[in-house]
């Protein structure tokens, strides 16, 4: 049986670290992870490699990670499992749903990493002024949303869109940082790649 066949069967019978509604824990994310802890979330995890490590590199946080492919969490969820990683959770569809159902200012951090630059659709991208909208209503004080892309349109067009909706911004890309398989092989070909740390100003 192939990956994606059995990961239709998350939709049938979900495991109890593959979250369908993301509504049944608004405000209550503790419920599924079994304890309050800062909260990460990554959106558009792909096949979770960053994730994955990022999990296993910070203990004292819980994770979810964001995938519309239901294959690519399966494949994920199976790594996890294999490497023993219990703070991490998993939501398919549309990260739009699940940035609506989360709490206001209850993300610690949020990692969106290499995103479709949609070059013809702007109003598509995920760090369009709608999407920081709503990073801005889940983040808590003094969380941080961190970006990378290979792209340089893309990149400049966010730096603007940041700093228009009044987030402050380093821009860098940390030395020490979990890298993703795209991201090694980028590196390998001298592509460069760009990075922010947003924050929302104090109040």
């Amino acid at each position: 049986m192939g990956k994606k066949q059995l990961a239709h069967e998350y939709f049938q019978a979900p495991p109890y670290d593959v979250l369908l509604d993301p509504r049944r824990f608004a405000e209550r994310w503790e419920r599924t992870f079994g304890r309050v802890a800062p909260l990460h979330v990554e959106i558009g995890m792909g096949l979770g490699h960053h994730l994955l490590a990022f999990a296993a590199a910070n203990p004292e946080m819980n994770h979810l990670g964001l995938e519309i492919k239901m294959h690519r969490i399966y494949s994920a969820r199976q790594a996890s499992l294999r490497a023993g990683i219990t703070n991490l959770r998993f939501i398919p569809g549309d990260a739009r749903r699940t940035l609506e159902a989360l709490a206001p200012r209850s993300v610690s951090r949020l990692t969106l990493l290499f995103p479709d630059p949609w070059p013809r659709h702007p109003d598509r991208r995920l760090t369009s002024p709608d999407y920081l909208a709503l990073y801005a209503d889940v983040l808590a004080p003094q969380g941080v949303m961190h970006f990378r892309t290979d792209d340089p349109a893309l990149f400049e067009y966010s730096l603007a869109q940041f700093r228009s909706a009044r987030f402050l911004l380093t821009v860098a890309v940390p030395r020490e940082r979990v890298l993703t398989a795209f991201e090694r092989r980028w590196l390998g070909e001298g592509k460069a790649i760009f990075g922010v740390d947003a924050r929302l100003p104090s109040i």
